[in-house]
């Protein structure tokens, strides 16, 4: 009777060491699965942290020039200012005035020496170094400035004090009559410095 049962039990045990031993390969095989998977992340991560570090350096850098960048745009600004200062000495603007579809620098030229023959100023073609319309960023606004430049600064300066003495005669203050338009004649106009 003993030995069925030490049959019976050495066969249990056989079936249990090769059960065992399946899980144990199963379990061998996942744990090689996990030790690949994770020597991939770390692998990926190294990477990663690799280039972290590199997009840092070139943060940093980026940054860097990007202050150098703006003090060197700082002065190109103020060296910009300081010759748009000298140039405006014998400019002046005059404002309000409509514009024509085909309007050209002779036109602009031909109202100027229209308005200053009314102001008792006598400008010639000659004495008119630049003019032009500032371009508007707003399509619908086409009555945009024009800025004159004059040949010197006492031609400038006499063109707006003469301007100040016809509003200061005249009720109907300077107006497009006065540059030369046969239309839209009261719509007054500025003089500007």
């Amino acid at each position: 009777m003993d030995e069925p049962i030490t049959k019976q039990f050495n066969d249990f045990k056989e079936e249990m060491r090769k059960m065992m031993a399946g899980q144990f390969e199963k379990q061998t095989s996942t744990l090689r699965e996990i030790q690949q998977t994770n020597h991939s992340i770390e692998s990926s991560v190294a990477y990663l942290t690799a280039q972290n570090d590199e997009l840092k350096k070139q943060l940093i850098h980026l940054e860097h020039q990007t202050r150098e960048d703006k003090k060197y745009i700082k002065i190109l600004e103020n060296r910009i200012e300081e010759i748009q200062i000298g140039n405006r000495k014998t400019n002046f603007v005059i404002k309000n005035v409509p514009k024509s579809d085909s309007e050209t620098k002779d036109d602009l030229v031909k109202m100027v020496t229209t308005l200053s023959q009314n102001l008792n100023c006598s400008i010639s073609k000659n004495d008119v170094k630049d003019i032009y319309r500032v371009r508007s960023r707003n399509k619908e606004n086409r009555n945009t400035p024009i800025v004159v430049e004059t040949s010197s600064t006492i031609l400038k300066t006499e063109i707006l004090k003469m301007a100040k003495v016809f509003n200061s005669k005249h009720k109907s203050k300077l107006c497009c009559k006065q540059l030369g338009f046969k239309t839209q004649v009261d719509v007054g106009t500025y003089i500007f410095v």
